[in-house]
């Protein structure tokens, strides 16, 4: 077999086997064999694995082999196997174990081979899933799945399903055998250095294995979608207890759930790394919440159920999956799919809100309450384009986010300011951002002024470094009922680089940068070509000039799949002898996705406009001096 070219190490054999013994458990054994090829790639003989602690994973085994070039053998030392537990805080955050592990004297034309065991208690239920592909290319990859009880165990109503997703193109020959064994050879290794790419989970090969155990409890059963969506609602009826919040009292209907959002945006803190093993997916009851002051997305969600319940409404969870990609119409029936849960409010009449969402089931109210800066009737734009499972009456109701309920991010700058002769300008800027859109109103939250305006600097503005800023007012970041308002004093050395001829505005990121590279130079395109910001800016700057100056581009616009952009530039002459400036930009970020069929397509309007950018970019911010 000829050697791949081009890679580090190549991955000889990559065998896992995933056996359910029982009470929810799988034993997952795993086998790799590698060849190192390269001396960069003797990190092949370091190994990590990272699960829950407590009792959800233990690595129960693990041996690992460096067969040198000379012959050598060199064995795993069991005293270098370190174990990390990171235990959770005294209210059960954060419980994760850390093994690692790392063969001596790995090198070039090294053979390094690992067998370890794990147990894992998934508090989703018996499931598993697991991307295909590796860094290196694969000479042979397998997978099997069976059921492994004890003498006293009997798994034979056990059932056991094992999908495939997105192996198709990257893996378009693999064999099947009675659907609990798959096997593949020659895997490419996964994409290096693309930009622009899909999330993971919607673009790679990747496996779906569930045990469906009918004698199981205390889990979801997986046979279902509606048995899913039955257990969390029974789970969230249970610990979602009527709570009335404080400034919910005298209130009904849509105020009273106006009333519990703003209470517990301004009290409630979202931590997002927080699951207990032992407490899995289950939520805190909702006065636990409220004692506590923090949860996660479940916890909150079932906080603002039991708040409207009190307030004599239907309210039930909602299992969405945003950020790390899409369900498909046809996903297989998995819990991690989910990464997410949200609230949904039955509502007895239309409200008229945006995030209303009609089902064959009734209408109703859809609420993140993750995010303390978007107003109720509306969802965090996480939620554009996706698929949500409402758990209601013992079953799963499935609907699409529309466009309309999600949040729109726009970010807004208004520069009024003065230059001198040598080009360093002197005035304010006024930020106001909608949504959350550059991150601003989440870290003024957190922020003192000076730390707020340090961010600010290192994050969104493009200042030299001799640039003075000074931080004059700020809104109140929990006020979604208007954009978030900052403004600063500035002071820019060389905002203008002035010569003789022109004057080049310069160091203001009134412009965007001009878009990386989303492909080698020589490479082949992998991954299908994906952007998912709607992001809006829009910058108008008045900047007085002691110069007599008039654009070099008075008005442009650029249409790509990627961004639509209009600028517009003039100049008015003062009575000094001076111009005053008047710029507009607007930059409107665009989703766009071209498949594997028409990824060349996609790199090459990407391309197109990365050059049309950068000699609009040129252009733009030049003004020449009258003669």
């Amino acid at each position: 077999m000829a050697k791949p070219k081009d890679a580090d190490t190549w991955v000889l054999l990559d065998r896992t086997e995933f056996a359910y013994t029982g009470d929810g458990e799988i034993a997952i054994h795993q086998y790799s064999l590698t060849e190192v090829l390269t001396p960069k790639g003797t990190g092949a003989g370091e190994l990590v694995l990272t699960g829950l602690g407590g009792k959800a994973s233990k690595v129960k085994k693990l041996k690992g082999w460096n067969l040198r070039k000379s012959g050598e053998v060199e064995k795993l030392d069991r005293d270098t196997v370190v174990v990390v537990e990171k235990p959770g805080d005294s209210e059960g955050v954060e419980d994760i174990r850390y093994t690692g592990t790392e063969l001596p004297d790995v090198e070039e034309g090294s053979i390094v081979a690992f067998e370890f065991v794990t147990t894992i208690a998934n508090p989703a239920g018996p499931e598993a899933s697991a991307f295909v592909m590796n860094a290196a290319p694969t000479f042979r990859w397998e997978v099997e799945a069976a059921k492994k009880g004890g003498w006293f165990t009997s798994l034979k109503d056990v059932k056991v399903e094992l999908e495939t997703r997105h192996f198709s193109p990257w893996i378009p020959v693999f064999t099947s055998e009675q659907g609990v064994k798959l096997a593949a050879d020659n895997l490419p290794p996964l994409p290096r250095s693309e930009g622009a790419t899909p999330w993971p989970w919607d673009a790679l090969p990747r496996i779906s294995l569930r045990f469906i155990d009918p004698d199981l409890k205390g889990t979801p059963a997986l046979g279902s979608w509606d048995e899913i969506a039955a257990w969390h609602e029974a789970t969230f009826r249970e610990k979602a207890q009527p709570h009335m919040l404080p400034g919910e009292d005298g209130h009904a209907g849509l105020e009273a759930l106006e009333a519990a959002r703003k209470w517990m945006a301004s009290q409630l803190v979202y931590k997002q790394v927080y699951l207990s093993p032992e407490r899995g997916i289950v939520p805190l009851e909702s006065g636990e919440v409220i004692r506590r002051r923090f949860g996660d997305c479940k916890d909150l969600a079932c906080c603002f159920i039991g708040a409207a319940r009190a307030a004599g409404l239907e309210a039930f969870p909602v299992l969405a999956r945003i950020v790390e990609g899409h369900l498909d119409a046809d996903e297989p029936i998995n819990l991690g799919a989910f990464n997410h849960v949200i609230a949904a409010v039955r509502l007895k009449a239309p409200s008229g809100l945006p995030a209303e969402v009609a089902t064959a089931d009734g209408r109703f109210l859809l609420v993140d309450l993750t995010s303390p800066f978007t107003p109720l009737g509306l969802l965090p734009n996480a939620h554009r384009g996706r698929r949500l499972l409402i758990c209601a009456d013992g079953k799963g109701l499935w609907v699409d986010v529309p466009d309309r309920s999600v949040e729109h991010p726009v970010l807004d700058q208004t520069l009024t300011a003065e230059a001198d002769r040598l080009g360093t300008i002197k005035g304010s800027l006024m930020i106001r951002e909608t949504a959350n859109a550059r991150g601003i109103r989440a870290q003024a939250l957190s922020s003192s002024d000076a730390d707020l305006k340090k961010w600010l600097v290192a994050s969104l503005l493009a200042l030299p470094v001799n640039a003075k800023v000074d931080l004059v007012k700020r809104g109140d970041p929990l006020d979604v009922s208007n954009a978030f308002e900052v403004e600063l004093r500035i002071e820019c050395p060389k905002g203008f680089l002035v010569s003789d001829d022109e004057w080049d505005l310069h160091g203001l990121g009134i412009i965007r940068a001009i878009p990386d590279a989303i492909v080698k130079a020589g490479h082949a395109r992998l991954y299908p070509v994906e952007t998912r910001s709607d992001t809006r800016v829009e910058t108008r700057c008045e900047i007085k000039v002691p110069a007599a100056l008039v654009p070099l581009i008075g008005s442009k616009t650029l249409d790509s799949p990627f961004q639509a952009v209009l600028w517009e530039a003039s100049a008015q002459a003062l009575p000094t002898g001076g111009s005053q400036l008047s710029l507009h930009f607007v930059d409107q970020d665009k989703p766009a996705y071209f498949d594997f069929a028409d990824r060349d397509k996609g790199v090459a309007a990407w391309n197109k406009d990365r050059r049309d950018t950068q000699d609009f970019i040129s252009d733009a911010l030049t003004f020449n001096v009258k003669q």
